[in-house]
């Protein structure tokens, strides 16, 4: 099986698009079930926020980064790559 090695800038770049579209997916799909479960933030009080606000969005920023910094991490480790292996 061919393999591919990343360093350097491509490496950088297969891990911030990763983890871009990580967080692209996934933060709907948070939302939505935060508002099925209401667990939004309610005005009121000392808020300054007028409508109901999604919490949890942070769940799916982290599983980006952690995703990215996984695959990007690999282009300063020495002795270390990326390896994808293509069926």
């Amino acid at each position: 099986m061919p393999e591919i090695i990343l360093k350097g800038w491509p490496a950088i770049l297969v891990a911030f698009a990763s983890a871009m579209i990580i967080t692209w997916y996934y933060i709907p799909k948070v939302v939505s079930i935060v508002k099925q479960r209401h667990l939004e933030d309610k005005p009121g009080g000392h808020k300054i926020h007028h409508n109901d606000v999604p919490t949890l969005g942070g769940i799916g920023i982290f599983a980006g980064f952690l995703v990215g910094y996984l695959l990007g991490i690999d282009g300063y480790l020495p002795g270390c790559h990326i390896s994808l292996r293509l069926l």
